[in-house]
Order: C-alpha cells, then sequence, then structure tokens
C-alpha cells in the first residue's frame, strides 16, 4: 500500500503545472494549466502523505503556495463583486496557507472578507455552500490553532447547531436546490465539517 501511495505522489509532483498549481488534467498529458481548486486538492493529498512519511521535494508545496498567492491577487484585482463568486476556492486557498513553520502567507484580508461573504448558519444554502464549508471550516480551525479560537468557536456554534437541526431522520442533508450532486455528496461534506 505504502509504495502505491508513493507512485502517486510522484505522479502528484510530476502534475503540477509550471505556475505551481494542478489543473483537472495534468502536465504530464501535455496540460500546463492550473485552478485553485484542484490546486486545493493535491496539496491537501501531498500534506497528508507527508504527514505518514511519504516524501516529495519541499519546493513542491513552496511553489503551489506561490500559485495561490498569485491567484488570489489576481481575483483581488478583478474586484470585490468578481471575488464573491469565487468564495469556494478562496476558502480552498485559505485552507492551504500554511507554511510548515506557521506562517500566514495570504494575509488575514481574505478571512475578513470570507467572514462577511460565506453564509453560516441558518443562513447556509444547501446544495451550494458545502464545498466552500469544506474548506472555509479547515481555515478557521488552522487559523484557530494560531491565535485563538474566536472565530472558530462562533461559527462552530452557528453551524453545528445549524446543521444538527438541518439533519433529516436517515442521517443525511438535503441536497438543496443547487450544484450540489446529490445527498450522499452532501451529508459527506457536512460530516467532514463536523468532525473537525
Amino acid at each position: 500500500c505504502r509504495d502505491v501511495l508513493a507512485q502517486a505522489v510522484k505522479y502528484i509532483v510530476k502534475a503540477q503545472s509550471s505556475q505551481g498549481g494542478w489543473y483537472h488534467t495534468s502536465k504530464v498529458e501535455g496540460h500546463d494549466f492550473d485552478a485553485i481548486s484542484a490546486t486545493a486538492i493535491q496539496v491537501q493529498a501531498l500534506q497528508a502523505a507527508e504527514n505518514i512519511g511519504v516524501p516529495f521535494p519541499s519546493e513542491t508545496i513552496v511553489e503551489a503556495q506561490a500559485y495561490l498567492r498569485l491567484a488570489l491577487a489576481k481575483i483581488e484585482k478583478a474586484g470585490r463583486d468578481h471575488a464573491r463568486g469565487r468564495t469556494g476556492d478562496i476558502a480552498a486557498a485559505l485552507a492551504c496557507n500554511r507554511a510548515p513553520e506557521g506562517t500566514d502567507l495570504l494575509g488575514k484580508k481574505w478571512f475578513k472578507f470570507c467572514a462577511a461573504e460565506i453564509p453560516i448558519g441558518r443562513n447556509v444554502r444547501f446544495g451550494r455552500d458545502e464545498i466552500t464549508h469544506y474548506y472555509y471550516a479547515q481555515a478557521l480551525l488552522a487559523l484557530g490553532r494560531e491565535q485563538g479560537h474566536a472565530e472558530w468557536n462562533e461559527y462552530r456554534t452557528s453551524m453545528f447547531d445549524h446543521l444538527q437541526n438541518s439533519q433529516a431522520k436517515d442521517g443525511s442533508w438535503p441536497p438543496g436546490d443547487g450544484f450540489s450532486v446529490g445527498r450522499v455528496h452532501a451529508t459527506a461534506l457536512w460530516c467532514i465539517v463536523l468532525q473537525l
């Protein structure tokens, strides 16, 4: 199993774009593109592998975080209205924004932006907000570990109460009327948020 994981990590490293991110197709396949969401998935996969001792070049994460900073700078330059449509990407970047020594690479302004723009508690839109909260909850918890847990505690109280009250009798959460891929997907993401 460890050999398979090591091969997967090697592939992830080779698939990284020349800009430092990843895309839904890989550089290995001849595509040199990147996207915040795909980059966040790969960064978290590499961090999980690192946690169990699977090595990879440290510059891989350094380059990915440089890509995320640049991608957020582009979102910022496009303006607040554009950024409002990218809250999921912003939250994903925030979930990956810690350097090994705990340095904040992206700045607190994006946490303030997310706090103002991401609906929490009773304002959550089932079927639209699951993946955003999957990343946003991770980012808030990491921020709380570094700076005290005020934001995390507020988020947790509001979200966990609402999730508990919204859960169906069969244990699932509604897929809503948005872009969710269904009840199983929605339930899996909310369970991960609750496990934090």
